[in-house]
């Protein structure tokens, strides 16, 4: 599993390669672009650096993890420490809790569904393979963001 904090970059990740049977997709994400070969932990970065960037433009501030993992075909996203001050006051303030929670959901839906064109992009480029579908939750009680993008074998 790749794991990148945003202020730290390539440096950060590690990486735990498992078994995969999608292996023509990983190899076109490890020779993303260049001659030179990268690595599985590189790209996981990349994607992390994609994400950090993406939620610091869309939502003025960047998470305070992230959590990229690889497998297959698809690519998983967790970020941590999500939310802005008035969306944490939203979510646990009014006359029913759930009805913050939902408003915050409400709220990173539309954000995510406006600006998913500009992110598929970019992560197509990043990954050098096609994004079929993002799945996209967020869960403002625990303070945690999670997208999961089906990716296509580009071949």
């Amino acid at each position: 599993m790749g794991k990148c904090h945003p202020k730290e970059g390539v440096g950060a990740v590690s990486v735990l390669v498992g078994a995969c049977p999608y292996y023509t997709i990983l190899k076109r994400i490890m020779t993303i672009g260049s001659p030179t070969r990268r690595t599985l932990g590189e790209v996981e970065a990349a994607v992390g650096n994609v994400m950090s960037r993406f939620h610091r433009d869309l939502h003025g501030r960047g998470p305070r993890a992230i959590t990229v993992t690889i497998r297959g075909r698809s690519c998983i996203v967790h970020l941590e420490g999500v939310l802005t001050t008035a969306e944490m006051h939203l979510a646990a303030a009014g006359a029913s809790q759930s009805q913050g929670v939902a408003m915050v959901r409400q709220l990173r839906d539309h954000l995510v569904q406006r600006a998913r064109n500009a992110l598929v992009d970019t992560l197509q480029t990043t990954v050098d393979s096609p994004i079929c579908s993002i799945l996209h939750d967020v869960s403002p009680q625990a303070d945690v963001e999670v997208f999961v993008f089906g990716l296509l074998d580009a071949e």
